[in-house]
């Protein structure tokens, strides 16, 4: 490892190589790290433990700023750093637990390289039932996607999973905006349903103008053959219902 830097810390045993703790100012900040060019504005490397733990009782615990094409905060953890996570941030303030901002297109504000069996990322809200903390929440301002989630083209696993084992809905997408026209959720897919839903009801469909849409095909007649169960509209706006093979019947 090249431990030449400004600043130097070596701890052997379970404790954090790198402690911040800022109380006494109102806007401190416990951890703060700063970087141009290719370099690292801090870079923390655990064999056990915490790598990097900053705690804050004011504004920002940790605070980190690159304006180069280097990694803003670099963290990492032994396989077998089961003492805590590699990276903790404790915060009591009323400010961010930690700001992560990007000025430089393409950029990215937090990277995580995961290749171990937990969480890549691990989120916990207050436990307190008169608490309205988010686990997650995202701030989105521009013509971009809020969210993205890649996967190539060896993964079989769920792109996004979402256990929940309370009362309240699983996933909830809303568009606040009077004047949008946009879905609230879209599918697509190449070969498989865009949607698909399993439940004592499979969909629950309302709406003001009307429950369910299908959208009228360019073909004048339904497919040589279909699944049992499928309905399609053609182009002259006729409803079929397939009851299996080639075997159809118009419905209107």
């Amino acid at each position: 490892r090249d431990w030449s830097s400004d600043v130097c810390a070596s701890d052997p045993g379970g404790r954090p190589a790198v402690f911040g703790h800022a109380r006494e100012q109102t806007f401190s900040t416990g951890v703060r790290g700063l970087a141009e060019g290719r370099a690292t504005a801090i870079d923390a490397v655990a064999d056990s433990g915490i790598a990097l733990k900053a705690t804050s009782a004011g504004d920002v615990a940790a605070s980190v700023t690159n304006t180069g094409t280097g990694r803003g905060l670099n963290v990492v953890g032994a396989a077998d750093a089961s003492a805590g996570g590699t990276l903790r941030v404790l915060h009591s303030g009323a400010g961010s637990a930690a700001d992560f901002t990007t000025t430089v297109d393409g950029a990215r504000g937090v990277r995580v390289s995961h290749q171990g069996y937990g969480p890549g990322v691990l989120v916990v809200a207050s436990n307190n039932a008169s608490s309205s903390a988010f686990a997650i929440q995202v701030n989105h301002f521009n013509a971009v996607d809020a969210v993205v989630v890649n996967a190539n083209a060896t993964t079989t696993g769920v792109g996004v999973r979402v256990a929940h084992a309370g009362t309240g809905a699983g996933l909830t997408s809303t568009i606040t905006n009077a004047n949008s026209t946009a879905h609230a959720v879209v599918g697509v897919a190449t070969k498989g349903s865009g949607v698909r839903g399993q439940g004592q009801v499979g969909g629950n469909f309302a709406g003001s103008r009307a429950q369910i849409r299908l959208n009228k095909s360019t073909a004048a007649n339904p497919p040589a053959s279909g699944t049992a169960g499928d309905f399609f509209v053609d182009s002259s706006a006729r409803l079929w219902c397939c009851k299996g093979g080639a075997n159809w019947i118009q419905l209107a």
